[in-house]
């Protein structure tokens, strides 16, 4: 479902329109799924480094060549396969003329993450020359092609996150590197699904609702009580099917949110806080992101929720027509009664129907608090079969949060802690270890089990 509509159009346009004098010189190569995407997770660049990157990105905007060819050749020499340096290089080309040279560097960088660089590539000033070039057209013709396979990808892979970060004073996580997008486990490859925002804490990907969201939030780290705290939150939210267009947004700002919620699903996507300053019932009414219907390519009936706090978030899928309420499975068809590690009004449910056979799985991320060690980790999950006479039997029990989804093929994956384990199908989960993925990559960032009361 993933192209850049609009973004593309005027690329190629402009470059149709430019009055090239010749030919270009670029040779890309068709592209092909296995080169798309992430193999693995960026290297990471020293302090050092990372400052040369900077002084050098400033030495190309004053068109400084000698002393931006002086900083970037021996990061190119070190980081080989960074994307932020063979960015930087194409720019350094571009400005000394080697416009075919900046066009390799611009169609690889397109194959790797297509969200990010291909509205880079369209604002960057040092670009200019290479867009209204002849090798500009043949970018935005490469493009378009790499966008009919993303979409592709889309569609079958796995909703997930490529994180790099620690966790800080009192277990709130620090991203260093995130993003949200899809894997494709049988070839190892992470495709991002939107552009990337500095200092995100959380991403819920819903391709079926069209929808990718990236949350911000500001964090107080205090140490007195319902600490540490929340005064802002910003949502992101892009259309899959045309990220180049402007996000619609929803921002929050109080004194003591310790938690957001969102939800996508057939009323859009709408977003909430858990405030006790502000709301009754310390939590505020569901709101919707951007436009107040949902977007007509939304065609989902199933629900996809997240539950975003400082350390980290759970992810919950809800099939249409099914919940769990106090304790039971409920449905059309009846009710079953789970164990009653299920219940408790703070548990995060998930369910999973396998339509062939009736069977259905309950996964429950328990958040309350243990009066007994309010000190004590606090999470734990569970999850249960159900069979379809209504006997609901405990597979597994286990510390800390767990969160679980299908991809686009039905294979069914598991996160307990950091370790996510894939097994082919709903049916196969439970017999075997399931397989591991490519490091790196996440359903989501794990809320510590370290968390107290005063947290999630």
């Amino acid at each position: 479902m993933l192209a850049l509509g609009s973004c593309l159009s005027l690329w190629v346009a402009a470059s149709a329109s430019a009055g090239e004098a010749g030919p270009g010189t670029c040779k890309l190569a068709p592209p092909t799924l296995a080169r798309l995407g992430y193999a693995s997770l960026p290297v990471e660049l020293s302090r050092a480094d990372l400052e040369s990157l900077k002084q050098a990105q400033k030495a190309v905007r004053k068109k400084d060549l000698a002393a931006a060819k002086k900083l970037v050749d021996p990061l190119a020499a070190t980081y080989s396969e960074d994307p932020e340096v063979r960015f930087l290089l194409a720019t350094v080309h571009a400005s000394e003329g080697w416009l075919s040279d900046a066009c390799g560097e611009i169609g690889r960088l397109l194959e790797l993450d297509l969200p990010a660089f291909a509205q880079r590539f369209e604002h960057e000033p040092a670009l200019a020359s290479l867009r209204a070039s002849a090798d500009g057209s043949r970018l935005a013709e490469h493009a378009k092609a790499i966008g009919t396979l993303w979409r592709q990808a889309t569609s079958d892979g796995l909703p997930a996150v490529m994180s790099r970060g620690s966790r800080g004073s009192q277990e709130i996580w620090l991203s260093r590197f995130l993003r949200g997008g899809v894997y494709l486990h049988d070839i190892g490859r992470f495709l991002p699904v939107e552009p990337g925002i500095d200092g995100a804490n959380g991403v819920l990907v819903d391709p079926k609702a069209n929808t990718v969201a990236v949350a911000k939030m500001n964090v107080i780290d205090c140490r007195d009580d319902y600490c540490p705290r929340i005064d802002k939150v910003e949502v992101r939210a892009f259309r899959l099917d045309d990220v180049g267009q402007p996000p619609s947004r929803w921002h929050y700002q109080g004194e003591d949110a310790h938690t957001l919620d969102l939800r996508s699903g057939p009323r859009g996507l709408t977003a909430r806080v858990h405030d006790c300053c502000c709301y009754k019932g310390c939590v505020s009414p569901w709101e919707t992101v951007g436009a107040k219907r949902p977007t007509p390519t939304s065609t989902t009936k199933d629900e996809l929720s997240m539950r975003l706090d400082v350390r980290g978030w759970l992810l919950a899928l809800t099939p249409a027509g099914q919940q769990v309420r106090k304790g039971r499975l409920v449905s059309a068809t009846g009710e079953v009664q789970l164990a009653a590690k299920h219940g408790g009004p703070l548990g995060v449910h998930e369910i999973f129907v396998d339509r062939n056979t009736g069977l259905r799985w309950v996964l429950t991320t328990a958040d309350g608090c243990d009066p007994k060690n309010p000190e004590n980790p606090i999470l734990r999950h569970v999850i249960s079969k159900v069979a379809p006479d209504g006997k609901a039997t405990v597979l597994i029990e286990g510390k800390g949060p767990a969160t679980a989804l299908l991809d686009g093929k039905q294979a069914f994956y598991l996160q307990s802690e950091d370790t996510v384990r894939r097994w082919p199908s709903l049916a196969a989960f439970g017999s075997g270890a399931g397989e591991k993925l490519m490091p790196g990559v996440l359903l989501v960032v794990p809320i510590s089990e370290n968390s107290n009361c005063g947290g999630l």
